[in-house]
């Protein structure tokens, strides 16, 4: 296939830093509306002049346009099949070559290659979630074996996987009813470090946890306020008084909780200015006394969240 002369080529610019400027429920999540892809209103939350807040679970990946109706793709014979396989398989491979090796300098072109592996296995888990035995089984095969030589590298160069896995709460380990046949997963945790870039501790003695709605929303608001106390420079997106109050408190513990707190509520404020129209934020408040007027439910639900939030230390 002859490339199109330079200057005729339709350029989509994919926005892939994530520079968390937004706070969003652990529900939601903030895509750039520069993105060719756009969601549907059912699953837009609000939007500013940059981005859509959608929900995880409404938000369905889109693969593209088929070249035919799906009905006439169910019909193809197998030489037709061959000749799609071939066509799909020809048709990046310079530029996926070209982006390995950029991905040696260029942090960008290694998210590139991210977003097209995500997209691949959203695709079969798609596929696997309406049926398909083959997707799922082929996806279970895929992770695993992934998983299997992720955790070799983890004990072979652990720095390479430790800022991940400090801020995350939890790692994939490979399980089996042989004992011999098992991750060492107390030695992985261990080596990489998982969770202890977090707010929290996180070990078999903690007496926090995260059992209800109220609870994780209050647990991503402390994370996200902590993150964002360690790379202060990437919150271009908030208001700066805000981001000042961020980088003047104090490490979290029970003196400085209450400080904390209310600039957590600030930043929720900041994604979801009308939190009582927010269904899964409204849904946190039960009494029908508290949910005479809407007042009164924003009122409710910023009290929950930040009793919760305080309750952490």
């Amino acid at each position: 296939m002859k490339r199109k002369p330079k200057g005729t080529q339709k350029n989509l610019v994919f926005e892939v830093r994530d520079p968390k400027q937004y706070f969003a429920l652990p529900v939601h999540k903030w895509i750039p509306k520069n993105l060719p892809i756009k969601p549907n209103p059912d699953e837009i939350v609000r939007e500013t002049g940059v981005s859509y807040l959608v929900r995880k679970e409404k938000f369905k990946p889109n693969f593209g346009k088929p070249s035919e109706p799906p009905s006439e793709i169910k019909k193809w014979t197998t030489q037709r099949e061959d000749e799609e396989r071939n066509r799909f398989f020809e048709a990046d491979q310079e530029s996926r070559a070209n982006l390995h090796i950029r991905a040696e300098v260029s942090p960008d072109a290694t998210r590139y290659l991210h977003i097209k592996l995500e997209n691949f296995i959203k695709q079969l888990l798609q596929l696997a979630k309406s049926g398909n035995a083959d997707a799922a089984c082929l996806l279970g095969k895929t992770i695993r074996e992934a998983c299997g030589e992720l955790n070799k590298l983890a004990l072979k160069e652990p720095a390479l996987l430790r800022p991940e896995a400090m801020r995350s709460l939890n790692w994939p380990i490979l399980d089996s009813p042989h004992p011999f046949l098992r991750d060492d997963s107390a030695g992985i945790l261990g080596t990489l470090k998982v969770g202890e870039g977090t707010a929290l501790e996180i070990h078999r003695w903690s007496k926090w946890s995260l059992k209800d709605s109220a609870d994780q929303y209050a647990f991503c608001l402390l994370n996200f306020i902590h993150e964002s106390r360690r790379n202060p420079s990437e919150l271009v997106g908030l208001p700066a008084i805000l981001i000042d109050r961020i980088k003047a408190l104090d490490k979290y513990d029970g003196d400085s909780c209450k400080d904390w707190g209310k600039v957590a509520k600030d930043i929720l404020l900041h994604s979801y200015p009308e939190p009582e129209t927010i269904p899964e934020l409204a849904d946190l408040i039960k009494a029908r006394s508290h949910t005479k007027t809407p007042g009164r439910i924003k009122q409710r639900i910023l009290e929950k969240i930040q009793a919760r939030f305080i309750s952490f230390s």
